[in-house]
């Protein structure tokens, strides 16, 4: 089984609404994955969150949902603490 990065969201009650916040975290989770496989993850054409269209997204396999998860909050934490200087 895998997960996209937008569902994974959602099930940790993040909104999918910010695409920059969603490309951050995209090259996190990327970046993340490559460390712990020696490759980039595989890519799947699927429907856009919006339904309008389709993408290619990464799909990430269940063995990484706990370190993508890690990597999410660290991303929110981390946006959270730029939007407290403001």
């Amino acid at each position: 089984m895998s997960f996209l990065l937008r569902d994974l969201m959602a099930q940790m009650g993040y909104p999918d609404n910010d695409k920059h916040m969603n490309w951050e975290l995209g090259a996190a989770l990327r970046e993340g994955y490559r460390q712990a496989y020696g490759r980039l993850p595989p890519k799947q054409l699927a429907t856009k969150a919006s339904g309008a269209g389709s993408h290619c997204f990464a799909q990430y396999p269940d063995s990484f949902r706990g370190r993508a998860a890690e990597l999410i909050e660290l991303g929110m934490a981390a946006k959270s603490q730029q939007l407290s200087l403001i």
